[in-house]
């Protein structure tokens, strides 16, 4: 599991820890990443460890580069074939490892499983998508074949919207297909106006409208007996704003 955070509220920090300790499915790792943490003394977030020091791996970065550049990091450590994200302030239903390695042991053609997922305030209140539907479709339950990385690289080195340009990405280069999800909420997501998501929402909306059409127009280089063809870089173009060096 990547368990990525920044200037954590720590109170949420150990119980989204906690929920991926009590899974059903208990062979697996967490790679905690501190994104150069600057408001939350990096000391408080290493003692998570201590939690399950045989299970949970710690690395702190630099500087504060954004969650996806943190996950390449993980990436660099983790050893698993299946490889799940989760972010510091959510809370993963204790059978939802259990369901997506099934899931993906079930068929080798898959690379990738999400599962639904709900949002919540801190009084724990039911919040809406978007969509004005209550069930997400859970980007950020995504658990992967670690083969994937290997094959089509890391996450890109952008601010926010770097899981969905990976699915993407993932999908042209293996074909739709290889992409199962669970349609049952396996995943509480904390819902706060101040997460980067709402941030690119409410600052740079047009940014993020120009990095979406940027993996729309994209040019496809499918992958073939896990290796991708061709030899032109997989490069997306990232607007300034939304690039790890600015900070949002």
């Amino acid at each position: 599991m990547l368990l990525t955070v920044y200037n954590a509220e720590l109170d949420l920090l150990e119980q989204s820890i906690r929920s991926i300790l009590r899974q059903t499915y208990e062979n697996l790792e967490i790679i905690l990443v501190d994104d150069a943490s600057d408001l939350v003394p990096p000391e408080d977030i290493k003692a998570m460890v201590d939690l399950d020091p045989q299970r949970i791996k710690y690395a702190i970065m630099p500087r504060n580069s954004g969650p996806y550049v943190c996950r390449n990091r993980a990436l660099e450590i983790a050893t698993g074939a299946f490889v799940a994200i989760q972010d510091g302030d959510d809370y993963s239903h204790p059978q939802r490892i259990e369901y997506q390695v099934a899931a993906l042991a079930a068929d080798p053609i898959l690379k990738l499983c999400t599962t639904a997922h709900l949002r919540i305030d801190k009084l724990a209140r039911l919040q809406f998508e978007h969509t004005l539907e209550l069930r997400g479709d859970g980007t950020m339950t995504s658990m992967f074949r670690r083969d994937v990385f290997d094959a089509i690289g890391g996450f890109a080195r952008v601010r926010s919207r770097g899981d969905v340009e990976f699915r993407e990405r993932m999908k042209s280069a293996y074909g739709r297909h290889v992409h199962t999800h669970v349609d049952v909420p396996l995943l509480f997501c904390y819902a706060t106006p101040s997460s980067l998501s709402n941030s690119v929402v409410r600052k740079i909306p047009s940014y993020l409208s120009l990095f979406r059409g940027s993996i729309d127009a994209r040019l496809r280089h499918p992958v073939l007996g896990g290796q991708r063809l061709g030899d032109v870089p997989d490069v997306i173009n990232v607007p300034w704003p939304m690039r790890p060096e600015v900070y949002l």
